[in-house]
């Protein structure tokens, strides 16, 4: 079984990031890859623009309007009396 896991290395020993599901005294053969800020700066570029793109999706889509005239889109002018 392949996988590949997030790990820090602290004091001499690697810690992964999430549980691992093996049975104890499992052997495994480990490849490290070390992260650069450059490829965190570009994982972070990546995430902020799925964000805008899912806004911008939202944005487009259309609002249920209810019988009273007020729309989710006017949700913090109806809860903090803010105008949008």
């Amino acid at each position: 079984m392949n996988q590949m896991i997030d790990a820090i290395y602290d004091g001499g020993v690697l810690k992964p990031l999430i549980p691992l599901t093996l049975p104890d005294n499992t052997r495994v053969r480990i490849t490290l890859s070390t992260e650069t800020q450059d490829d965190n700066d570009q994982s972070l570029i990546a995430q902020q623009k799925a964000i805008q793109e899912f806004q911008a999706v939202v944005r487009q889509s259309s609002q249920h309007q209810n019988k009273d005239g007020w729309s989710v889109r006017q949700h913090d002018q109806i809860l903090y009396g803010e105008s949008q």
